[in-house]
C-alpha cells in the first residue's frame, strides 16, 4: 500500500508491482504460442467458486493462472506458481470501495504481465475492479455465472439483467437441480454447458481404497455428513441432529464430518472426521451423504452416484438451495429436508439399502457430464475471438 503526505492510502498503479510481475514472468516465461487463461475467483461461503474453475482449468489446453480472493486457495493442490491470492476486503478489514481500487490496481499488474487471451470470473456478482481492468486492458471478459439464483435477488440484479455493460460473455453451468434460461439483458449471448464437477468417475478410489486413505473404522458402514456452510451461519444444530440420526440407526453406522478449511469448529465428539480434496474421489467409502445444498454438493452427488439427504442453507445471499434441492427430490435424484424433523426421517430412509440404489438408478439414467470439458472448450473459442468494443 502506498500512502500520500497526509497519511491517506491511495491505490497503487501498476507500476508498483515488480516483485509481482517478476514472478508472473518467471512462472510464465514467453516461449510458446499457447493460449493463456486468467481464471479469477471471488471469495464467497466455501470452495465452490475456486472449485469450479479449477475443474474447468483441468482440461485447458493453455496456460493458466488463478487468481482468487479465497483464503482456501492452498486447498486445491496446485503448484504454487499458478496461483495469486488477494484477499477478500472482509479478510483486509477495507471497505468494498477502498478494497476494489486495491485489487483493480493488483489486477491491472496481473494482466499487464500475464498477457492473458481470456479472463474468467467466478462469482455471484462482477467486481467493479475486475471489469475496470479488463476493459483497460482490452482482454475479454466471461463471467461464469452460477444459476439457481434467488427470486428477489435475481429481481434486483442490475448486473444480471445487463450483463453486457459489465462482462463480453456469460457463460452458465447446468444444474441437476434446478433448470432454467437466464435473460442477461441485450446484447449479450448466454452460453450454457452441462454441470461442472472436478474430475471424473475414472478417478474415483475403490470403496476399500477410500476407506483406508481416510482411515474409517473396519466393520462400519460410512454416511458422509458435509453440512459446512463456510462463513454464512451456524449449522451446529442440524449438525448434531444428523450426526445423532445416523448413530441412532444402530452400532454398525458411523457418521463422517467432513472439515471445512474455513470454519474454526473443533472436532465433534462420536465422529469421525476428515479432511480430503477433492473429495468425491472418495465417495464410495460411503453408503450415502448427509448435505448442504450448494450447487458443488449436488452436481457431485448425481454425477458420482451418492445418494444423498440435501438439507439446504436457507440463509445464503443469492442461491436458492431449497428450490434446487427440492427440483433435485422431484427428479428422483436424492431426498429433500427442510428441517431437523425431516432430516431424521430422510436419513432413516436412505438408510434403506432399496432406496439408494433407486435413487442410483435414477442417477444413471440422467444425461449430463463433461460440464468442465465443454466450458474449456468454449473459453478457448471465446479467447480467439476478437475483443468486442464496449459502450
Amino acid at each position: 500500500m502506498i500512502r500520500n503526505i497526509s497519511g491517506v492510502m491511495e491505490a497503487p498503479s501498476s507500476a508498483n508491482f515488480d516483485v509481482l510481475k517478476g514472478r508472473i514472468s518467471e512462472a510464465f516465461p514467453q516461449q510458446n504460442s499457447r493460449q493463456r487463461m486468467l481464471l479469477v475467483t471471488s471469495n464467497g461461503a466455501g470452495l465452490g467458486h475456486l472449485t469450479r474453475l479449477n475443474a474447468v482449468a483441468q482440461h485447458l489446453d493453455a496456460d493458466v493462472l488463478i487468481y482468487t480472493m479465497s483464503s482456501a486457495y492452498k486447498t486445491i493442490g496446485r503448484d504454487p506458481r499458478e496461483i495469486l491470492y488477494f484477499p477478500s476486503y472482509g479478510d483486509l478489514g477495507m471497505s468494498g470501495t477502498i478494497w476494489n481500487r486495491f485489487m483493480q490496481a493488483h489486477l491491472e499488474a496481473t494482466i499487464e504481465s500475464f498477457e492473458p487471451d481470456l479472463v474468467v470470473f467466478d462469482g455471484t456478482y462482477v467486481y467493479r475492479g475486475v471489469t475496470a481492468a479488463c476493459r483497460k486492458a482490452g482482454v475479454k471478459l466471461t463471467w461464469l455465472q452460477r444459476g439457481a439464483w434467488k427470486p428477489d435477488v435475481d429481481a434486483r440484479s442490475k448486473q444480471r439483467h445487463n450483463a453486457r455493460q459489465y462482462c463480453d460473455y456469460v457463460v452458465v453451468p447446468k444444474d441437476y437441480g434446478f433448470q432454467e434460461e437466464v435473460d442477461c439483458g441485450p446484447h449479450i449471448e448466454v452460453k450454457y454447458v452441462n454441470p461442472i464437477v472436478l474430475g471424473d468417475s475414472a478417478d474415483q478410489f475403490s470403496a476399500e481404497e477410500a476407506r483406508a486413505i481416510l482411515d474409517l473404522p473396519e466393520g462400519k458402514k460410512a454416511v458422509l455428513v458435509q453440512l459446512g456452510a463456510g462463513r454464512i451461519n451456524s449449522i451446529d444444530s442440524a449438525l448434531e441432529v444428523a450426526l445423532s440420526a445416523v448413530q441412532s440407526l444402530g452400532s454398525d453406522w458411523v457418521p463422517v464430518v467432513v472439515k471445512n478449511p474455513l470454519s474454526e469448529r473443533a472436532s465433534l465428539r462420536n465422529a469421525h472426521s476428515i479432511s480430503y480434496y477433492p473429495l468425491s474421489r472418495v465417495y464410495r467409502a460411503f453408503e450415502f451423504g448427509v448435505f448442504a445444498a450448494g450447487y458443488n454438493s449436488v452436481q457431485e452427488s448425481v454425477e458420482f452416484q451418492l445418494p444423498g439427504v440435501f438439507l439446504p442453507n436457507e440463509l445464503t445471499k443469492t442461491d436458492d438451495q431449497v428450490a434446487r434441492a427440492r427440483g433435485l427430490s422431484e427428479a428422483g435424484l436424492g431426498l429433500f429436508a427442510l428441517d431437523t424433523d425431516e432430516l431424521r426421517e430422510k436419513i432413516s430412509l436412505l438408510s434403506d439399502r432399496n432406496e439408494r440404489t433407486r435413487i442410483q438408478t435414477r442417477m444413471a439414467e440422467v444425461n449430463g457430464g463433461k460440464g468442465a470439458q465443454q466450458a474449456a472448450l468454449l473459453f478457448a473459442s471465446l479467447a480467439s475471438r476478437q475483443p468486442a468494443e464496449h459502450d
